[in-house]
């Protein structure tokens, strides 16, 4: 009813004549049928007059500065470019390169841009797009810092206690599958909000000067996902609050890890927390210590910490070593003078009680470093957030495999990064074929496993010409 009332000649359309005009619309653009209606509900007069869209089409590539093919391919991705005329195409384009595109960018890299992201032609009027590109600039800026780390807060809570506080509010709601976003994210996008409202202006009442790389930043996320602009900037600010805080990374690196793996900001922080928490159970991160990797006790030991050289902590040695820690007086214990010193050395060790809390608390930090290292995971390759943990774990288990099938290789990626850990995982299968390729054929001492990885495709059917046959087997 909503496109009748756009568009009331609509009306005069029967079933079969309305069939016939769009089949002829699909033929024309190489539109699905199920794209259409996104084409039709941005311009529905296109059904009256369809000869338009020819018009349209050479016009948007004539302002791309591509043939009419690249436009095809484009619009699959997003229909509704197709209801720019050429001078609305022509205006969108100035605007996006004046707005999201540093003052040095070429034609090529706008074109290469709008091609990755032909969402941002569909933004709002240019002085409506700039005031959201600056709302958002304003909403991170305080949470980035020029230094590229959260600032500290406006409220006098302290930052240390507050994300632990939006874990425990808002684990529940993420249980319950809730739509709002987390109290991490409201806390943080109030602060921002008041920090932005505190920084906008100076004593004089000028705007405030917006860091060169947060703007270029800014405008790279808009890029990778336009439809961001449609969340409130304070929510994502909140986001990349929370991810930095759980990630113990700048605020910056989040910003630039975005245009990689949008879904980092698309998604609520309650849901990362849950993709970080099953991804830190899934993959036993908690286990040998952080980012060991799990496998079958059948394999050889010693992927990422070789218990030949780092044994790995037990549950059994947990409680003591925290046991031993707790013996260890406080200086307020100190101080209160005869109630410590009338205790016996091992009396809080014998307590039953104490000993349960103390290793639940030291199980309950393992869990939150292992979670923490699961976000820079995410950090650093964004697009482990798209995956289901179980297909990660699979992937996980045939690379502990491969990588203990040599001493050279297990210590080569003992002491790893979340950074090249995450790389690892983020492999496709074809890529991780070359590993099993080498062990088979007993080359590992040839190459270290990130080398082999990293090399193009060209590059290592060169160096292992045989890879290719066996590949096919």
């Amino acid at each position: 009813m909503q496109l009748v009332q756009r568009c009331p000649a609509l009306f005069a359309f029967s079933p079969e004549a309305l069939g016939a005009t769009m089949g002829a619309i699909s033929a024309l653009t190489g539109l699905q049928p199920h794209q259409l209606p996104q084409l039709v509900a941005a311009d529905p007069s296109l059904l009256l007059q369809p000869d338009r869209l020819k018009a349209n089409m050479r016009g948007l590539a004539q302002a791309l500065g591509v043939p009419l093919p690249e436009i095809v391919s484009l619009a699959s991705r997003e229909p509704a470019v197709l209801a720019l005329s050429g001078a609305e195409a022509e205006a969108r384009v100035e605007a996006v390169a004046g707005l999201l595109l540093p003052q040095d960018g070429s034609a090529v890299a706008l074109t290469r841009a709008l091609l990755d992201a032909p969402g941002a032609l569909l933004q709002p009027e240019p002085s409506e797009l700039e005031g959201q590109l600056r709302a958002l600039e304003a909403a991170l800026g305080p949470v980035v810092g020029p230094s590229g780390r959260p600032t500290a807060p406006c409220s006098s809570a302290s930052p240390s206690t507050q994300p632990a506080a939006a874990d425990a509010n808002t684990r529940p709601q993420a249980e319950r599958g809730s739509a709002p976003p987390c109290s991490g994210e409201a806390s943080c996008s109030v602060r921002g909000s008041v920090e932005g409202g505190c920084r906008a202006e100076g004593s004089g009442g000028e705007a405030r000067t917006v860091d060169p790389a947060l703007r270029q930043a800014v405008a790279a996320v808009v890029l990778a996902r336009p439809s961001l602009l449609g969340t409130p900037p304070e929510i994502l600010a909140g986001r990349v609050a929370h991810l930095a805080r759980k990630a113990g990374v700048p605020g910056m690196q989040v910003l630039h890890a975005v245009p990689a793996g949008p879904n980092l900001l698309a998604a609520s922080s309650c849901f990362v927390d849950r993709h970080c928490a099953a991804l830190a159970q899934t993959l036993g991160l908690e286990q040998g210590g952080p980012g060991a990797l799990r496998r079958d006790p059948a394999l050889t030991s010693g992927i990422l910490r070789p218990s030949s050289t780092t044994p790995s902590a037990t549950p059994s040695t947990i409680p003591s070593t925290a046991a031993s820690a707790a013996r260890t007086p406080s200086p307020a214990a100190t101080s209160s003078g005869s109630a410590s010193t009338s205790a016996p050395s091992g009396a809080l060790a014998s307590d039953p009680t104490i000993a349960a809390a103390v290793a639940a608390a030291a199980a309950a930090c393992a869990a939150a470093e292992a979670e923490a290292e699961a976000a820079r995971m995410l950090v650093a390759r964004p697009e482990l957030l798209g995956q289901h943990v179980t297909a990660l774990a699979a992937k996980w288990q045939l690379l502990g495999g491969l990588l203990g099938s040599d001493p050279a290789w297990a210590r080569a990626v003992a002491d790893t990064g979340a950074g090249q850990r995450a790389e690892l995982l983020a492999l496709p299968y074809t890529t991780v074929a070359r590993l099993r390729y080498l062990a088979d054929r007993g080359l590992q001492a040839s190459v270290q496993p990130l080398e082999a990885v990293r090399l193009s495709d060209a590059l290592f059917h060169y160096a292992h010409p045989g890879f290719k046959d066996w590949l096919r087997g």
